[in-house]
């Protein structure tokens, strides 16, 4: 499917490469990036127009131009939001992981650790207690410990 103008009320004609895109990434940033590439490129076309034709593009090469907009470039464009998201991420994960790292490493910790050993010593004592009222009761195991000799 290409990005192909249709008449618009307000503008004359209309260039539906962004409902394209976003057909493709919905409900996501890609779509929107990837239109920042596509009009990124589409000045630079415009520039490139008027170096080499000395005036701006009119109305039939704006158009030509949106019916160059195929299925490949349009993933292209997709392709490259998705980098650049995905670097984006990376970014932000970096930078963040010192933080993580420090705040892990804080006070919080050490509270879990001292809860967490306080847990172990009440189990270790129930479960001391257990096996002397077993014994104290006459429940053991039969077997015999000699110490010595």
């Amino acid at each position: 499917m290409t990005a192909q103008p249709e008449p618009h009320a307000a503008d004359g004609d209309y260039n539906r490469t962004y409902e394209e895109l976003e057909a493709r990434a919905p409900n996501t940033p890609v779509a929107a990036i990837a239109y920042l590439l596509y009009k990124s490129a589409k000045r630079q076309w415009v520039r490139d127009f008027q170096g080499l034709h000395g005036r701006r593009p009119g109305e039939a090469e704006h158009r030509s131009h949106a019916l160059m907009q195929t299925d490949e470039v349009l993933h292209s464009y997709l392709s490259r939001a998705e980098q650049i998201l995905s670097r984006f991420g990376d970014t932000v994960i970096a930078r963040a992981e010192p933080d993580i790292l420090r705040s892990a490493l804080r006070g919080r910790n050490w509270v879990a650790f001292w809860i967490s050993l306080a847990a172990t010593f009440a189990f270790t004592a129930l479960l001391a207690a257990l096996v002397g009222i077993a014994a104290v009761l006459g429940f053991g195991l039969p077997i015999s410990v000699s110490v010595g000799g």
